[in-house]
């Protein structure tokens, strides 16, 4: 790898410029990462949480769904894509498979104080 070349280089001459070089090839790197990472659309649920993917069958209810004196909708499974919204903050939308049968979809954000 070159940058891992130009680090080498430094440690043994301590001159600036060789770090400058690495620096220049990560950010590089960095900026073409940050433009693939944009246009995302979805994420595959076994890349972000396998555990929620082998998740089933599970006795937690469905967010929402509670109702004193009924039973509760357990999660069935969890949909195996989470789409990402293409604005600022880039939430997903998940959805998960209720023991009901019906799909239920949320949304989550990232980064929030969900606290106000």
């Amino acid at each position: 790898n070159e940058a891992q070349h130009w680090l080498i280089q430094f440690k043994r001459t301590l001159c600036t410029a060789d770090l400058h070089q690495a620096w220049e090839i990560y950010q590089q790197l960095f900026k073409k990462i940050k433009v693939q990472i944009t246009n995302l659309k979805w994420l595959e649920l076994h890349h972000v949480s396998p555990a929620l993917t082998n998740a089933a069958d599970l006795s937690l209810a469905v967010p929402g769904t509670y109702k004193p004196h009924t039973a509760d909708i357990g999660i069935k499974s969890f949909a195996h894509y989470i789409g990402v919204i293409a604005s600022k903050q880039r939430p997903r939308r998940m959805s998960m498979l209720g023991a009901d049968g019906k799909r239920y979809e949320f949304l989550l954000k990232g980064h929030e104080d969900l606290r106000q």
